[in-house]
């Protein structure tokens, strides 16, 4: 009898349930793997059916090896079935057949389907990267790390796409993970030292701020200073001689301090011509400086 082709009635799954709850036993198990219990909570009773495994994976380092199940199969009073792999619920849909049973026979063929199913066992092994937290995957019964969209029934034995590309995803994150305890055991010696001289921290780093703040006042006052300066040295070259002294005329002063404001023009012009003859050589700013020096000897020079 085909699974798509039974045809159940409350009565016939009453009257099925009720020879397989009274005696589970008529069911030929497909190995000796599987196994039966009967379960009876008040007026609820379910009789369920399961597959053992000894995996060599321990769970941790007293162990060689423990006992997981595989597979299960859970049928209630009404007939009704859910099917459980490696821990995880699956629907008829990603296993491939109809879950619709109505006779003794029935169950024994869906056992046997479900005996011959390829399971994927996940990779790498959880405890190769115990510091890697991820929310897309988690650890299933065999220690291994298992990705949540994990195909789960496959053609053989072996992991599924998703599951065998955790390994590069893991080892990044292991990584990451460990950089980031690192950094936080820097930084917390480093607070640690801080707060042992917290006052002398924040003197000295009010004292920086202060002395950033004036330098950046004074560097921008200089600058103000130096534009000033150069926009009066142009106007001042600007001015010839003769229009300089039609200035001096104007301005009607004493004798005495028409002849000091002279002098100190002269000086400014001869200071000019040194520094022009500088740039030209040595020899000939000293020979300046020393024609210059003997006018002032004599009777002087202001123009």
């Amino acid at each position: 009898m085909l699974l798509h082709d039974c045809i159940s009635t409350p009565l016939a799954a009453l009257s099925t349930f009720d020879e397989l709850f009274g005696s589970p036993a008529c069911i030929e198990l497909p190995s000796t793997t599987w196994g039966f219990h009967r379960l009876q909570v008040d007026e609820l009773r379910n009789v369920v059916f399961s597959e053992l495994r000894r995996v060599r994976e321990p769970q941790c380092a007293a162990d060689t090896s423990h006992i997981v199940q595989w597979k299960m199969l859970d049928i209630n009073q009404d007939m009704q079935l859910n099917v459980v792999l490696m821990g995880k619920p699956v629907s008829h849909e990603v296993l491939g057949f109809s879950l619709e049973v109505s006779t003794i026979d029935d169950i024994t063929i869906l056992l046997k389907n479900l005996e011959s199913l390829h399971l994927c066992g996940g990779d790498p092994m959880a405890k190769e990267y115990p510091h890697a937290q991820l929310q897309c995957r988690f650890v299933n019964v065999r220690g291994r790390w298992r990705h949540r969209k994990c195909a789960q029934v496959l053609s053989a034995n072996r992991a599924c796409q998703r599951c065998a590309g955790l390994s590069d995803t893991l080892r990044v994150h292991q990584k990451k993970a460990l950089l980031r305890k690192q950094r936080k055991g820097a930084r917390t010696n480093f607070r640690m030292y801080n707060f042992r001289n917290y006052e002398k921290v924040i003197v000295f780093r009010r004292a920086q701020y202060a002395l950033k703040r004036a330098k950046d006042r004074l560097t921008k006052r200089v600058k103000g200073l130096q534009q000033a300066l150069k926009t009066m040295q142009d106007k001042f070259v600007a001015i010839s001689n003769e229009s300089l002294q039609e200035k001096l005329d104007k301005l009607h002063v004493a004798n005495a301090q028409l002849m000091v404001i002279q002098e100190c023009i002269g000086a400014a012009n001869d200071d000019k011509d040194i520094c022009c003859l500088m740039a030209q050589g040595p020899l000939m700013a000293k020979e300046r400086q020393e024609m210059i020096s003997d006018e002032s000897n004599g009777y002087g020079k202001w123009l």
